[in-house]
């Protein structure tokens, strides 16, 4: 028996509704799960114990703010781990840069930027990143329309039941 905690149903239906809204009242939350009031405060509080709840925040329509998404695939020059921190660490200090990821195929990483305009990736991401020595090659698109974007994680699926935490 494992001693990883375990997300039951109703700690799944929490997780979903507040992917939803995490604005809403404790009082609807748990009337929109099924279960009483201090039931879902006790909940809630273990899941950001548990650091499942990372944050509350906004989701900006950027469509209404305008801007440019880059999606940027670069493949590393050395895999070692040192050089990796680098680019890391690089990265992590370009707030353009909102979301970064390793990837298996042909490429190393994919890189997701939010910047004003489109005039500003070469000065803020291509020339930044591409003049890191660990990286070999760079590649970007330019999404002009967002079709569906929806940060969240379904736990309605029968495959989450028992699911345990790291």
């Amino acid at each position: 028996m494992s001693d990883r905690p375990v997300l039951d149903r109703l700690d799944r239906k929490i997780l979903n509704a507040l992917q939803r809204d995490s604005g809403q009242s404790n009082k609807d939350l748990a009337k929109r799960v099924g279960t009483s009031a201090p039931s879902c405060l006790r909940r809630v509080r273990r899941l950001r114990q548990l650091g499942l709840i990372a944050a509350d925040i906004a989701l900006i329509n950027r469509e209404k703010v305008g801007g440019v998404v880059a999606i940027t695939t670069l493949n590393l020059s050395s895999h070692d781990m040192q050089s990796r921190d680098q680019l890391l660490k690089l990265i992590r200090s370009i707030p353009e840069i909102t979301q970064c990821y390793m990837i298996t195929g042909g490429e190393d990483m994919l890189l997701i930027s939010y910047l004003r305009r489109l005039e500003d990736f070469e000065e803020v991401i291509a020339k930044t990143i591409s003049e890191c020595k660990v990286v070999a090659k760079l590649n970007t698109t330019i999404a002009y329309r967002t079709l569906k974007f929806e940060p969240f994680i379904g736990f309605e699926d029968a495959s989450w039941d028992e699911l345990r935490i790291d």
